[in-house]
């Protein structure tokens, strides 16, 4: 699976934004540790595949979407 870092900090940020979500509240909401979510932000760690699938399905969309390859499609 190909994955763009830059793509998916970004919609991560946008769908964050849009559900008026910090990165606490993230965490809770889908049961990732904030110690990851912060560490994706300062792009010293990818997000598992367990992560990614966590995050779409908070978010309703697809692991293609959030990884950049793929439109959003809910």
């Amino acid at each position: 699976m190909e994955y763009n870092a830059s793509a998916f900090l970004e919609r991560l940020k946008d769908l964050m934004n849009d559900k008026d979500l910090n990165q606490s509240s993230l965490a809770r909401s889908t049961g990732i540790p904030r110690r990851s979510i912060v560490n994706w932000f300062h792009g010293t760690l990818n997000p598992s595949l367990e992560y990614l699938v966590a995050l779409a399905t908070v978010f309703n969309c697809s692991v293609d979407y959030l990884i950049g390859r793929a439109g959003y499609e809910s």
